[in-house]
């Protein structure tokens, strides 16, 4: 009488945990941040702001930039920007405007702050927004335009036209602040819009203009990362309640011989594919357990595909592989392949109603 009262409370408190148990039964992803270098490639155009037409002063520009991102926020970068830079002079008796180019490389250190991860950190979104702030050098060079249009101004009108003239090179600070939105390609590829308002000194375009003269760079980017950017991390259930009602039934329950309900599991496979996700794993490692425990025990594995997608023999090899990968990690986690049988079933038969839900390999272990 006294074991019977045992098992009706046992059997009371399962059902009452039932809910639960069904919404922990799956568990969850987490990503995990892993410190990573990249490498950017970039080409565009870059243009000053003189007052003059748009078409006139733009220029060829590319950069290249070296990275290493330390956090979920924040990275800093090596960049190279350089080409080539225009403008122009208007002779107020004529209206005519005079252009000339000269080239620049620019390095600088820039830091990058990650706006999207403010609100959560997903390395599988597919856009992220970077905020930039650099400073470094500006080194300009080859100004030979400048200083012909110069000669030939003052041998026209008999004054001079710029007043900040130089030749050779002409060096001055440089600071910069802009926006990078990039979009993920893969785990390891970016494919991004940059753009940067660049601030140097007055006499970078020749001119004096009696302020800084600055000038925006408009990039396309393909950046590359080194290793891996995040780890996947399983988070299990938490006290599952099939755990629960077992653990009760031990302590309560004293048996001459304790007896193992058969278990089954439904691993289900990815369309035209034999890999399994954590998730998958994790109900393979279920058998694993219980074989372990239960030594008498024997698995048996089939295989299944749909009947929707792909030729009849293809299916059949797949639900061949799919059988087998199972049958493989029974073994990999311990379990004697000697109780391990397996087959593939094709699309001879329809465990379900749903064709998605056929891409299964069911395991039964007892």
């Amino acid at each position: 009488m006294k074991l019977k009262n045992i098992m009706l409370s046992v059997m009371f408190l399962a059902a009452s945990l039932t809910a639960a148990a069904q919404e922990q039964e799956q568990g969850k992803i987490e990503y995990e941040f892993q410190k990573h270098f990249f490498l950017g490639v970039q080409g565009g155009i870059q243009n000053s702001f003189s007052g003059y037409k748009f078409g006139k002063i733009i220029s060829p520009n590319a950069q290249i930039n070296f990275g290493w991102q330390f956090s979920k926020i924040f990275g800093v970068r090596l960049a190279i920007n350089a080409w080539q830079s225009k403008d122009g002079f208007k002779t107020i008796s004529t209206d005519q405007v005079d252009y000339w180019k000269f080239n620049y490389v620019a390095p600088s250190v820039d830091l990058s702050v990650n706006l999207t991860n403010f609100f959560g950190y997903n390395p599988k979104r597919l856009c992220n927004v970077d905020l930039l702030f650099g400073v470094g050098a500006n080194i300009a060079f080859n100004n030979k335009e400048a200083n012909d249009f110069e000669t030939s101004y003052q041998a026209a009108y008999g004054q001079q036209a710029l007043r900040y003239l130089w030749d050779g090179t002409h060096t001055s600070f440089l600071t910069r602040m802009g926006a990078d939105v990039y979009f993920r390609l893969a785990d390891n590829w970016q494919l991004g819009l940059e753009v940067t308002a660049n601030v140097v000194g007055d006499k970078f375009n020749s001119k004096k203009g009696g302020g800084s003269d600055w000038y925006m760079s408009s990039l396309v980017s393909a950046r590359y990362i080194f290793g891996e950017s995040y780890k996947e991390i399983y988070i299990a259930p938490v006290a599952p309640v099939e755990k629960i009602v077992e653990k009760v039934v031990e302590k309560v329950v004293e048996v001459e011989k304790v007896v193992y309900e058969p278990m089954e599991r439904q691993v289900f496979f990815k369309i035209g594919s034999d890999q399994m996700s954590l998730f998958e794993k994790q109900k393979i490692k279920e058998v694993a357990d219980y074989m372990k425990k239960n030594t008498g025990s024997k698995a048996t594995i089939a295989g299944y595909s749909d009947n929707v997608s792909g030729s009849v023999k293809r299916n059949q090899q797949l639900s061949e592989l799919r059988a087998q990968a199972i049958a493989d990690a029974l073994v990999k986690l311990g379990v004697e392949e000697s109780r391990i049988e397996w087959s593939g079933k094709g699309t001879s038969v329809q465990v379900f109603d749903d064709p998605e839900l056929n891409r299964v390999g069911i395991i039964i272990a007892k």
